[in-house]
Parts: C-alpha cells; structure tokens; sequence
C-alpha cells in the first residue's frame, strides 16, 4: 500500500457527493506518475498517471467515505479497495488512506521515484456542491500537466 496521512483546517464540513463529483465536497486528490523517469518532459497526462479523489465521508466525516479513479479515464470507477480511515478534529479532520500498489499497476521495490502530488478540496456552502477552492502542496500545478507534480521517493 501507498500510505497516506494528515490534518486538514476545515471549519465547515460539507461533503454531499458520491462517485466521480467527490471534488465537489470537502475532499483529497492524489496525483502519482508510476513511469516519471520515463515520461517527465511528456506535457499531457499517459495511461501511467493517475488521479484519485478521497472522501472523508459522506455528510459527516468517517461516514461511508470513498475513493474514485478519474484517471486514466478508461479505467475511472469507485475503488473499493482503499483503506480509508477519517476522524473529525476541533478545527477540522484527520485522514489516513492506504492505496493499494496494483491500482498504479506497479510493485515498488523501496527504492523508486515518482511524480506526485496531493491537494485538498473545500466547500463550505451546506445546500450546494461546488468546488469552492483548492489548496495543493504543488503551487503551480496544473491536473493535465505531470511536469508540473512533485517528487516522492522511497526509500529502503
């Protein structure tokens, strides 16, 4: 598994989507390039970059949250297979998410490099869905774009 963990500042919880409109509620987006060595200076997406959207719960956070691929757009569903554990907090929530590796269709031997990048969506209006605003750890990232994503490096 890919794990994921942090806070997020949110004073206003407001998640009423499901599937592929998750973006339109308090949500995560991950972004991972399994082949950056390869294709890094290809300016548009490949088949090996991925985009998947976390919910950390559907009306309340930790109720019945959820994982959607975007993409690659052929192979876009709701994955069931991502560990999702959410917890509110006095300012906010807590998340971890564990993804699988076979969703990326790789098997890191501890020491690979990828493009990746993780942001956070926010909604505060509790009567409609929208993507209100956006806050990413890559400031000029752009979706379609990996040469724009960050780094991640594991290591043994």
């Amino acid at each position: 598994y890919l794990y994921l963990g942090g806070w997020v500042k949110d004073d206003v919880y407001v998640q009423r989507e499901t599937g592929e409109k998750i973006f339109k509620g308090d949500s995560l987006e991950i972004l991972l390039d399994s082949k950056v060595s390869f294709d890094f200076y290809l300016d548009v997406l490949s088949l090996d970059d991925y985009q998947i959207g976390i919910s950390p719960g559907l009306t309340t956070i930790g109720s019945s949250p959820e994982a959607y691929l975007w993409y690659p757009s052929s192979r876009s569903k709701t994955l069931t297979n991502v560990k999702i554990s959410a917890l509110a907090t006095a300012d906010g929530y807590q998340f971890e998410v564990a993804i699988p590796w076979s969703i990326f269709k790789i098997d890191p031997s501890g020491a690979d490099h990828y493009g990746f990048g993780i942001s956070i969506s926010d909604n505060d209006h509790p009567t409609r869905n929208s993507q209100q605003s956006m806050v990413s750890n890559l400031p000029g990232r752009v979706l379609t774009r990996p040469m724009t994503w960050g780094d991640l490096k594991l290591v043994k």
